[in-house]
């Protein structure tokens, strides 16, 4: 991961491409790599454990924040409320934000832009 601008997505084709397959999506994940962002809170060994429902994705998330402490946050994932071609990210004690998957294989890796 490296700092600079992102490339212009067709984020429609990629959600319309990917709904079908959203029940795959779900499962365990683990965060390799990410750009410093001050809103995101837990900082390394992050594990995302996502459960579908049908709708959205249910988030339990673990990993270790900034002070070094083991920290735990729930929220959800879903499609934005107004259409957007995309899923939306919304934590416990956070904002709403986009969740656009790049490029998955469904098993091995994610891409996430957010």
């Amino acid at each position: 991961v490296v700092p600079g601008r992102c490339p212009v997505v067709d984020e429609k084709s990629l959600f319309d491409e990917q709904i079908p397959n959203h029940p795959k999506y779900a499962g365990v994940w683990y965060e390799i790599a990410l750009t410093n962002n001050p809103y995101q809170l837990l900082k390394q060994c992050v594990r995302n454990e996502y459960s579908f429902d049908g709708n959205k994705f249910i988030a339990k998330s673990t990993g270790i924040n900034a002070d070094g402490n083991l920290m735990r946050r729930n929220g959800q994932v879903l499609p934005m409320p107004l259409g957007d071609p995309h899923l939306s990210v919304d934590y416990e004690g956070s904002f709403i934000a986009p969740y656009v998957i790049l490029d998955t294989d469904y098993e091995n890796f994610s891409c996430i832009y957010s």
